[in-house]
């Protein structure tokens, strides 16, 4: 099941994910408004601006979670992200990633690897 992530409700699992992954703790003002997560598999938020462009950043995976579940989880996290871009307006998306199994997950829901980077972009 898919839902809108609530930060008051959902910010200390977050941050255990980011723990858990050795990662630093994010503050809270530092997450988007429009953050879903995925069965409590994957977690990732919809950066909104005043232009025609968006960002989706900040992918949590549960490091609990089974390996084998998490590559439909984050497709489905991906969809449904870039669908409530369209609805918002949004023209274009950009993200970063540094992960490789994300560039394929990217790849699969039709991002663009640009040349000599790590960024990635994805017309809606």
């Amino acid at each position: 099941m898919i839902r809108k992530i609530d930060l008051d409700k959902d910010y200390e699992t977050l941050s255990l994910w980011l723990k858990n992954h050795n990662k630093p703790s994010m503050n809270k003002d530092l997450f988007s408004d429009s953050g879903f997560m995925v069965d409590e598999i994957v977690a990732g938020f919809l950066y909104k601006t005043n232009s025609s462009i968006c960002l989706v950043e900040n992918f949590i995976a549960n490091p609990a979670s089974e390996k084998n579940l998490r590559r439909a989880a984050i497709n489905t996290l991906f969809k449904t992200i870039i669908e409530e871009a369209k609805s918002c307006g949004f023209k274009m998306m950009f993200t970063s990633v540094i992960l490789n199994s994300l560039h394929k997950n990217l790849k699969e829901v039709g991002f663009v690897e640009l040349p000599h980077d790590q960024l990635m972009f994805r017309s809606l």
